[in-house]
């Protein structure tokens, strides 16, 4: 009678093969960090004071030749005080007794130290949490455009223009609050937890409070846990898109203050757009270089616009065809403009500052 040998019956002969290490899916640049440096030599222990000349003199009289002029009232300019305050991100995370011991035995017993590994995905989840907060800091991280389910559990479809796949990017797990475009919290008998995600859609499925997950609706804007408008810094939009009262200064009453904003009708991004933003803001006397965030999407978009513009000389190669950017700058009225793509950045939106004069402030900086 015969027999077959198979990988069952010979399975203590085959050995099983690991890779060389843990491949991180999670690991996004710090590029605004890297762009907007912490001020080490301005660390506060409260506030941060910035005086800021937000009226001219406006006290002149105009005379005739040979007339005595009568001096107009003093009418003087203002210098304000912007007072900025930090805020605080502190994150936590915990590895037992048992899995760092299993992990300190070299190469032979695990990929790498369970500390070590623990202690880097810490640190690349606080540096995405600056990242978001850089950029829609006190904003929020999308709204909602249309909700469906029920009971404790639903889908939230998120608007085009506040999608950015890079901030749901790894977030499976992750708790949010949500709030009504007027500030009020929705979710005030639990926290919100994200289920899953489908970046195809731009829908974030999630699961909660069933009276909680009720009351909110298209509008409502999403903020992880504990963060909000009252606990987190403003960011570039906050900023950029500023109306009212900032650092204890109102821009309803001194325009200078305020942010410059470009809205278009067609919600596409290209270069004529860029430059006519950045114009307005040489209305006011802007002579410095700038940098724009916009999305990878956006970026493209710019791309293939600068690619359609190219023309080919004697380089020209009927083989081998190369086309395209991989970084953008342009040049305009008020000097160059650096295109950066930010993962994090919303498909709709595009902020534009100053990197001369932009900086990061606070007590200290991100540290272990």
């Amino acid at each position: 009678m015969a027999s077959v040998n198979t990988t069952t019956t010979l399975s203590g002969l085959f050995k099983e093969l690991y890779g060389t290490s843990v491949i991180d899916l999670c690991k996004f640049n710090s590029k605004l960090a890297r762009k907007i440096k912490f001020s080490e030599a301005e660390a506060i222990g409260n506030l941060f004071h910035q005086p800021v000349d937000v009226q001219l003199e406006h006290a002149f009289t105009a005379a005739a030749s040979g007339t005595t002029p009568t001096l107009l009232t003093v009418n003087t300019g203002q210098l304000k005080d912007a007072q900025v305050q930090g805020s605080q991100l502190v994150g936590r995370s915990a590895v037992d007794y048992e899995a760092i011991a299993k992990s300190m035995n070299g190469d032979k017993a695990a990929f790498v130290q369970a500390t070590k590994h623990i202690v880097r995905r810490l640190s690349n989840s606080a540096t995405k949490r600056l990242e978001c907060m850089l950029l829609h800091g006190q904003k929020g991280l999308a709204t909602i455009s249309s909700v469906s389910g029920s009971s404790t559990t639903r889908a939230w479809v998120i608007t085009d223009a506040s999608w950015a796949a890079g901030i749901w990017a790894g977030t499976v797990g992750a708790t949010l609050d949500v709030y009504t475009s007027g500030g009020s919290k929705r979710n005030t008998n639990a926290v919100v937890t994200i289920t899953s995600v489908t970046p195809s859609t731009k829908t974030i499925n999630v699961s909660g409070n069933a009276t909680d997950l009720g009351n909110i609706v298209a509008t409502d804007v999403l903020f992880w846990e504990t963060h909000s408008a009252s606990t987190e810094f403003a960011g570039l939009d906050a900023i950029t898109r500023n109306s009212g009262s900032l650092f204890g200064i109102d821009a309803a009453t001194y325009e200078l203050w305020g942010g410059n904003t470009y809205s278009t009708s067609t919600g596409v991004i290209s270069m004529p757009k860029i430059l006519d933003a950045i114009a307005l803001t040489a209305s006011y006397g802007g002579s410095q270089d700038v940098c724009a965030v916009v999305s990878p999407k956006g970026f493209e978009v710019l791309n293939s616009d600068l690619a359609a513009l190219r023309q080919y000389d004697g380089s020209y190669q009927a083989a081998n065809g190369e086309n395209g950017y991989e970084a953008l700058r342009y040049h305009s009225q008020v000097g160059a403009v650096e295109i950066m793509s930010h993962p994090f950045q919303k498909d709709g939106m595009c902020h534009i500052f100053v990197p001369e004069e932009t900086k990061r402030i606070g007590a200290g900086d991100l540290s272990f």
